[in-house]
């Protein structure tokens, strides 16, 4: 049986706990763009989650790929012009960039 912890599955392939990741990441989104009208400005709530797991199941590496995956998917999807890469003012880049740094140094001590 597959887990979602690599606790209870230490002898699970790294692909395979990269994969899981992924899945986390994809539920992350799903329900960011479900529940968008409720998270307005929180658009990073879910992808949080999926950061973390991502760092504690697979280890750094993935959790910056779902990091910079969480980050492109925001900007492209719900910052205005929706639907593509406008352009990146001071408030957006201090976001991300605030996102990324939380990320990293969470996922360096989760994994």
């Amino acid at each position: 049986m597959l887990a979602l912890s690599p606790a209870t599955n230490r002898r699970a392939p790294t692909s395979t706990r990269s994969l899981l990741a992924a899945l986390v990441w994809l539920a992350a989104y799903g329900l960011t763009v479900v529940l968008e009208p409720w998270i307005e400005r929180s658009n990073f709530v879910f992808f949080w989650i999926s950061v973390i797991y991502s760092a504690w199941a697979a280890g750094l590496v993935p959790a910056l790929v779902a990091s910079i995956a969480s980050i492109l998917a925001v900007h492209y999807h719900f910052v205005e012009p929706r639907g593509a890469f406008g352009s990146f003012n001071v408030s957006t880049v201090l976001t991300f960039l605030i996102f990324v740094v939380a990320s990293m140094t969470v996922s360096a001590l989760t994994s």
